[in-house]
C-alpha cells in the first residue's frame, strides 16, 4: 500500500480503527470509501493532518477526510460484476463492475501479480 497511498507508513486499519470510521466489522465494510469520513482525532490520520490517501477535505469546505478507495485491476478481468458486503457480513450486493467504477471512482492499482 505504501507507494500507492503516497505514504511510507501506510498499513491496514486495526479492527478498532475500522469500526470508528465505518461502523462495520472486518469483512462487512463495503468498497465505497467515499461515504466514510475519517474523524480528525483518528490514528488513521497522520501527524500532518492528512490521511495519506489523496482524499481532500469535505465537499462542503470542511476539514473532514474521506476514505480513499483502492481497487486492484485484476477485478476487472474476473467478470462483469463485483460482489461485496453492504455493512453486514450476512448480506451481499452484486453490481456491474462498470457501474461500481462510475459511482465510486476508485484508484485502480496493481496489487496482485498474476502468473502468465
Amino acid at each position: 500500500l505504501g507507494p500507492k497511498s503516497r505514504s511510507k507508513g501506510a498499513r491496514m486499519a486495526t479492527v478498532e480503527e475500522m469500526w470508528d470510521v465505518t461502523g462495520c466489522k472486518p469483512g462487512a465494510v463495503p468498497p465505497f470509501g467515499s461515504v466514510f469520513c475519517i474523524p480528525p482525532s483518528s490514528p488513521v490520520v497522520r501527524d500532518d493532518g492528512s490521511d495519506g490517501g489523496g482524499g481532500g477535505g469535505g465537499s462542503d469546505g470542511s476539514s473532514r477526510r474521506m476514505v480513499h478507495t483502492f481497487v486492484d485491476r485484476s477485478l476487472q478481468r474476473q467478470g462483469g460484476v463485483i460482489n461485496f458486503n453492504c455493512g453486514l457480513r450476512t448480506r451481499s450486493i452484486q453490481m456491474a463492475f462498470g457501474d461500481y467504477l462510475d459511482v465510486e471512482k476508485p484508484e485502480l492499482c496493481d496489487f496482485i501479480v498474476e502468473d502468465s
